[in-house]
């Protein structure tokens, strides 16, 4: 799953920041930008062993050794399991998106935020059974009215399974 599969944002999306319209292009990451989000979780680990209460020295080169074995099992490398955690946050898709668009941290923050409240807002519209409010909110996040309904199943009646049955069935 990409990133923009998670907040549903299409590769080109306008938002306003600080009264100005911007548009973002989002794509895949690059080695370069996939690199610098792995090099931000190594960081974060191991500054959050530097932040920890330990009883003793050894007990803090002990949590300082587990991430050094993280690093090296790639527990932080991009869809690693660290990697796919952080994105599961709005902190870390704004690192990822400060990252990729070469954006401030506040900007990152505004877009998602505003990311998020549509997301609540999709919500809202489906727990009230407003499909015009749903079919608008999903228009704004890119996705095609229907993006909610269920797939339609296939018949019974079609396919090689069906055509095998009938086969057999008038043998």
């Amino acid at each position: 799953m990409t990133l923009a599969d998670m907040l549903s944002i299409p590769s080109e999306i306008e938002h306003e920041y600080e009264g100005e319209v911007k548009k973002y292009t989002i794509g895949k990451p690059g080695t370069l930008e996939m690199g610098k989000f792995q090099r931000y979780l190594e960081v974060r680990a191991r500054e959050a062993v530097e932040r920890g209460s330990f009883d003793s020295e050894d007990a803090r080169d002990r949590a300082n050794n587990l991430v050094t074995r993280d690093i090296v099992a790639g527990v932080y490398e991009w869809e690693g399991p660290a990697c796919i955690e952080a994105l599961q946050h709005p902190a870390g898709i704004q690192k990822y998106l400060e990252i990729l668009l070469n954006i401030g941290p506040r900007e990152a923050k505004s877009l998602v935020d505003a990311r998020l409240k549509l997301l609540v807002e999709l919500v809202k519209c489906v727990r009230d059974d407003d499909p015009k409010g749903a079919a608008a909110v999903l228009a704004r996040l890119g996705l095609p009215a229907d993006f909610l309904k269920p797939a339609k199943a296939s018949s019974s009646g079609s396919g090689r399974r069906a055509k095998s049955r009938k086969q057999k069935s008038s043998r």
